[in-house]
């Protein structure tokens, strides 16, 4: 048996295997496709939140390298070429405007 809580428009909006004071609605089969497009929903939201995070690190990591560089304390050639040649790959699409949602300029040290 499933309990849920309801909405004020009748959606689901949490649901639990025992009664609890906030999902004290016994479940009917028709709420059974909400349950899983919330499960979903919730899913996917960290799913994204989790990938955003992600790029924002390679971001930072790209920005750390090329100081690390300018600065001469490494030289792009101590990386492996594989790295190398993604980050090129990288600058140059940022170069182009081909990177749309990494128009922040690099971090300054």
């Amino acid at each position: 048996m499933l309990y849920v809580k309801l909405d004020a428009s009748g959606n689901i909006v949490a649901c639990n295997t025992k009664r609890t004071e906030e999902c004290n609605q016994e479940i009917n089969i028709d709420y059974l496709n909400q349950i899983q497009s919330l499960m979903l929903s919730k899913k996917d939201l960290a799913l994204s939140r989790s990938m955003e995070s992600d790029l924002s690190m390679v971001r930072v990591l790209e920005d750390v390298i090329d100081t690390l560089v300018k600065k001469s304390i490494i030289n792009i050639t101590d990386l492996p070429p594989e790295v190398q040649d993604k980050l090129t790959t990288r600058k140059k699409m940022r170069e182009e405007g081909s990177l749309k949602n990494d128009s922040q300029g690099l971090i300054k040290i």
